[in-house]
């Protein structure tokens, strides 16, 4: 099933961050073995193709101020829950 557009980063942000927790397992079939390489290799070409906006800072436009201050709170809990702040 696909993401809804409101929230496809956020949805696999998460599921991302589980892939890259378990890269290295030991015990992959040979189609999660390809499924990772193919990851990967999206990874790097998204990395290489919007790099730019890795550490540009977040406009968040029409939100406004208060729903700002309500994603530093939700960035500080996924912090304290062991999410990679470089994704």
């Amino acid at each position: 099933m696909s993401n809804m557009s409101y929230c496809r980063f956020r949805n696999t942000l998460g599921d991302l961050q589980d892939c890259y927790d378990n890269m290295d397992d030991a015990e992959m079939s040979d189609d999660e073995l390809i499924a990772r390489q193919r990851l990967v290799q999206l990874c790097i070409e998204i990395a290489n193709t919007y790099e730019e906006i890795a550490d540009e800072p977040i406009d968040f436009g029409r939100r406004g101020r208060m729903q700002a201050d309500q994603d530093e709170d939700e960035q500080v809990e996924r912090s304290d829950c062991g999410w990679n702040k470089n994704l």
